[in-house]
């Protein structure tokens, strides 16, 4: 499988929090337009012509997960 730069698994937080999310970037973040909030989880990934086949595998091995809270401690960056 090949991995690609134009695509990325990633968390997106809940949409109540964006706007507080994206309030700190612009402030932070001169490129926070680009993207919506997110933590990359793997980059790269791959092309989207493989993401359907891609689905069922992420699901087979996400399906017992419950849900979990998480606090954050450190924010990076990219560069």
């Amino acid at each position: 499988m090949t991995k690609v730069y134009t695509s990325a698994m990633v968390l997106i937080p809940p949409e109540k929090l964006r706007d507080s999310i994206q309030a700190i970037r612009k402030k932070y973040d001169r490129n926070y337009h680009r993207w919506m909030p997110h933590i990359t989880l793997i980059y790269p990934f791959r092309p989207e012509s493989e993401f359907d086949a891609l689905e069922s595998d992420i699901i087979k091995v996400s399906k017992d997960l419950k849900p979990f809270h998480t606090i954050l401690e450190k924010f990076n960056f990219f560069r």
